[in-house]
């Protein structure tokens, strides 16, 4: 039943006439190829505009022209859902009625109402919406209107105070209704939405004052009866008697002055049974049987992208070792069945690779190589999924140029995007139960492969690429040990912790090893690391912080063996400042001044005061100052020396010389001339042998060492040149083992001078010790001229001198 009009010109039949235009207006509702006007038989207008038009007061109350255009209805039905909103929109369309509804306007309000209640589009996205004003806001401020930003940001604030759940809805609405709100919009007009102020409460004393209580009889009571209720009966029944002096409407005579109004709910029907027809043809999976089924070419493109997604197809099937199959239930019309099919077996080989890949990548792994390029993998199969979404959007949309429906042209994009995934399942399948750093090397020895391969752009940029994730994460524990001296986390890493609590003197040598496996990368210099990590280690023990900043390995754009090694050098280079710092240490600081210091002491005078003080009785004092010179030094140069004790090996070389020559020249004077002549013979050898040692041998030998040592990039440098000093020294004053006959026979002449003291004072010959002598040197002399054609070229001097002595 309809509500009583709010306006007493509703009832007049004007009133009636306006509202059978509203329902006439409604008329030209568009329903494609269904709807027919029944009066001429030509076909509707294709107008798309729904038009509401009250000039006057209707019985929802709607003042002014109510007019929306399907533009704007489009626009809304977009940016809505079954919401408040909506509900709304509802609530007013089921508020038009009339005092005596036809059953046309019935329908199509019944229409329209489950139209907008049964509407699915998404909701909009809000955050949209907020750029979108928020963009309308600072383009305001930029062109100096700050008025119109103030408003419109004062309204925002207050909607979002209200917390209406359909604000975004109503935004966008609002914002595809806006046309140039700069130029447009005055502000004057926003005073005519500001509400009327409220009249003041009424009070008592206002109804008092009015209408005052002292009648006669207000205060009685009131007997609910039949003639209480007389007034009111007389006022209906006058009413009654003024609605009975106009005629009453006859419904049939109103709806043949109506136009002809289109049948709503036989239009729905007729509608939803086109729709249903065509969405069962479309779906033609549900005919497959024994018969062949014919399908357009779309939807076997259709079918083929969701294959190459891994979606179930109705054209394919995967077994269980993802090996994919196409079925022979369908053809294209005019296209034979055999060519058909020879296109879906070659788009099944491709399936079958990217299949075997998704299941290569949700295999489980345990170490992180393996699982970076799964990754890397799956990442790039995203990108693929991608790119085959927007070839199948294009069928959908059919936006901007013509699309061509040609499943040949989709083979020939599939395989250009897919040519590079056969070389990597390739690999894959080749390297399925190989994990960790060998995984890698198989995967770098397979891009030096397709280098020297000659494989084309695409492929080899796939596989560098796809190779690049993993080899970040080798890198990871690299750059942890070169930056901060961390171990690495492989167990099986050429760099290992050897002696955890060794003395800090063997802290270069001892305590971390290189061990190489053959698990390390090639392309990595591996020893140059090590040291680079040792140093850290190193500076970190003497107090440095902040050692070496992380530096980010950045791989060349393209590939090649010598690039990519090349970048790596870089690399490791960029991380080498721990190394020069340690060396700067090494050279300037007081530890540099004891390293030279050390060389110093092995120089010949301070040798020699300790051998002619050990043999005045002082061999306490001398044992004790050797050994300070032995780990009296600081640990860091320590780690040059090792444990060569060199000052020792000198010392021992002089003793004896001096001894002897000490000897000689203490014996008295003698009148036996053969005497005082084996005298002067053994002070000649005595002496010829301390020049050499002194002169030939150690001055020019620490000097070369010196020079050596500062040209040492690092500690492993410094301590090669240390040991090579001390192999030298060994090797020029006759110390080595295989010298032996040679030194004893030294020895033998130098035990002489004692001998010679035995008999100084006697009357005894020493014809035999004379003897003795020449034997002793000639041997020594022929000896040492026998090494030096092969050896030191020092020693083909002495052997020289002491061929003087055997004339």
């Amino acid at each position: 039943m309809g509500r009583k009009p709010l306006d007493p010109a509703a009832s007049t039949p004007r009133y009636r006439e306006q509202v059978a235009g509203l329902a006439g207006a409604a008329a030209p509702f568009r329903a494609d190829n269904i709807a027919r006007n029944r009066d001429t038989g030509n076909a509707a207008s294709p107008t798309s505009h729904l038009t509401f038009d009250a000039t006057s007061k209707t019985e929802c109350g709607i003042s002014q022209s109510s007019s929306f255009t399907a533009d704007a209805a489009n626009m809304m039905a977009h940016s809505v859902r079954p919401n408040a909103l909506t509900d709304e929109l509802v609530e007013v369309i089921s508020g038009f009625s009339m005092e005596k509804d036809t059953r046309q306007f019935k329908l199509l309000r019944d229409c329209a109402s489950k139209g907008l209640r049964n509407q699915h589009y998404a909701r909009v996205n809000q955050f949209d919406v907020a750029s979108r004003l928020d963009g309308l806001i600072e383009k305001f401020r930029i062109l100096n209107n700050e008025p119109l930003a103030d408003a419109l940001q004062t309204r925002l604030d207050e909607l979002r105070d209200q917390g209406t759940k359909s604000a975004p809805e109503i935004l966008s609405f609002f914002l595809h209704l806006s046309d140039k709100p700069v130029e447009k919009t005055r502000l004057a007009d926003l005073e005519l939405l500001k509400p009327p102020a409220p009249p003041p409460p009424l009070t008592w004393a206002e109804i008092i004052a009015d209408d005052p209580l002292n009648e006669e009889g207000v205060w009685d009571e009131v007997e609910f009866g039949t003639g209480s209720n007389s007034e009111e009966s007389v006022s209906f029944d006058e009413e009654q008697s003024s609605d009975r002096s106009t005629p009453p409407s006859n419904p049939a005579q109103d709806a043949r002055d109506l136009p002809e109004l289109y049948d709503a709910s036989d239009a729905a029907q007729e509608m939803s049974q086109n729709i249903m027809d065509e969405i069962t043809q479309a779906q033609f999976w549900r005919q497959l049987g024994s018969e062949i089924v014919v399908i357009t070419e779309l939807q076997a493109i259709r079918e083929v992208l969701l294959m190459l997604r891994g979606i179930p197809s109705s054209l394919f099937q995967v077994d269980k070792y993802d090996k994919v199959r196409s079925l022979r239930a369908c053809r294209i019309a005019q296209t034979s069945i055999s060519a058909f099919h020879d296109i879906l077996d070659d788009f099944a080989r491709t399936g079958t690779i990217l299949a075997q890949l998704r299941g290569w990548t949700k295999q489980k792994y345990e170490q992180v190589l393996p699982q970076a390029y799964q990754a890397s993998v799956e990442r790039r199969l995203w990108q693929f999924d991608g790119s085959i979404a927007e070839i199948d959007e294009s069928f959908v949309t059919r936006t901007g140029s013509t699309v061509t429906v040609s499943i040949l042209e989709l083979e020939n994009r599939v395989r250009y995007l897919t040519e590079p995934w056969r070389s990597v399942a390739t690999t894959i399948q080749s390297d399925r139960h190989i994990a960790g750093l060998d995984f890698l090397d198989r995967l770098y020895e397979r891009l030096c492969y397709l280098t020297m391969e000659g494989s084309d752009g695409p492929t080899l940029s796939y596989h560098y690429t796809l190779y690049q994730e993993p080899f970040k994460v080798y890198l990871k524990p690299i750059a942890r040990w070169m930056q901060s001296g961390e171990l690495l986390d492989d167990p099986r890493s050429p760099i290992r912790l050897a002696d955890q609590h060794c003395d800090l003197g063997r802290m270069w040598s001892d305590r971390f090893e290189l061990v190489p496996n053959g698990l390390e990368h090639p392309a990595i210099p591996m020893k140059k690391v090590f040291t680079i990590g040792k140093c850290v280690r190193m500076l970190q023990e003497l107090g440095h912080d902040n050692i070496c900043p992380a530096i980010d390995f950045r791989p060349p754009a393209e590939f090649s063996k010598e690039r990519f090694e090349a970048a790596i050098n870089r690399w490791v280079d960029s991380c080498a400042a721990p190394v020069i710092t340690l060396q700067e240490c090494l050279r300037d600081s007081a530890h540099g001044q004891a390293l030279w210091k050390s060389l110093d002491l092995l120089d010949g005078p301070y040798l020699s005061e300790l051998a002619i003080r050990s043999i005045d009785g002082g061999d306490r004092y001398v044992l004790a100052e050797l050994t300070r010179i032995r780990t009296g030094a600081p640990w860091l140069i320590r780690n040059i020396m090792r444990e060569h004790n060199v000052h020792l090996c000198i010392y021992n070389a002089l003793l004896p010389l001096y001894r002897a020559k000490t000897t000689l020249q203490r014996l008295s004077a003698s009148t036996r001339s053969d005497k005082l002549a084996l005298r002067q013979r053994l002070l000649w050898f005595a002496d010829t042998l301390l020049t050499y040692m002194t002169m030939d041998v150690l001055k020019p030998t620490l000097l070369q060492a010196r020079t050596r040592l500062r040209q040492a990039t690092d500690i492993d440098a410094m301590a090669t040149a240390f040991a090579q000093l001390v192999t030298r020294l060994e090797a020029q004053l006759l110390l080595p083992s295989t010298l032996k006959p040679i030194t004893t026979a030294i020895a033998s002449l130098l035990d002489l001078p004692l001998a010679l003291s035995h008999v100084w004072e006697t009357n005894v010959t020493v014809d035999e010790l004379g003897n003795g002598y020449v034997r002793l040197l000639t041997f020594v002399t022929h000896g040492i001229q026998s090494i030096s054609r092969d050896g030191e070229q020092s020693w083909g001097l002495l052997a020289e001198k002491l061929s003087w002595g055997c004339m």
